[in-house]
């Protein structure tokens, strides 16, 4: 358990790369379960990002199917990306299986960048108290997110609005 990056804290000058390997089972009270990144973050290879939540999810219960979860939680399940110096590449991988109220997979937050020219965004959950999940994959909040290439983004489920929910002033490429 960490306040901010249950797996992994990159810093503003910070340059985080991960071609393998897995984060997994981490957990945050406040933003980004598996990685809180300020600075640079590299996903290529075989890298997995996986079964990240907020902290006081523990136990999750199910209402006719329906995962329900008892406070607003954390931002960023998978990953959560703040300011211009965060700046995310994803030409692999995986980010899956990931809880938060809103950016289950990644949440791009003021200013940072994502651009994915490969690798898959896949079973991502975003879910809230009174229907607040936004953004299953995805969820982009006056920052840039660029899809070079088709990417797999499937079966990632939302409460409220959709898989790659953007706010703000998008910015597509």
């Amino acid at each position: 358990n960490s306040l901010q990056g249950g797996g992994v804290y990159v810093s503003t000058e910070g340059n985080f790369t991960m071609s393998g390997g897995t984060i997994t089972g981490c957990k945050s009270s406040s933003l980004g379960s598996g990685i809180y990144t300020l600075g640079k973050l590299n996903i290529s290879g075989s890298a997995v990002i996986d079964s990240n939540k907020p902290s006081d999810w523990d136990s999750i219960s199910y209402t006719d199917g329906y995962p329900q979860v008892k406070s607003g939680g954390v931002y960023g399940g998978g990953i959560y990306a703040l300011g211009e110096n965060a700046i995310i590449n994803m030409s692999g991988g995986r980010i899956s299986n990931n809880w938060a109220p809103s950016g289950a997979g990644v949440m791009l937050w003021v200013g940072s960048t994502m651009t994915m020219t490969g690798g898959e965004i896949s079973g991502n959950y975003a879910l809230g108290t009174g229907g607040l999940g936004n953004g299953g994959a995805v969820y982009v909040e006056y920052s840039t997110f660029t899809l070079t290439v088709a990417v797999p983004c499937a079966f990632n489920a939302v409460e409220r609005l959709s898989v790659v929910c953007v706010y703000g002033v998008p910015s597509y490429d």
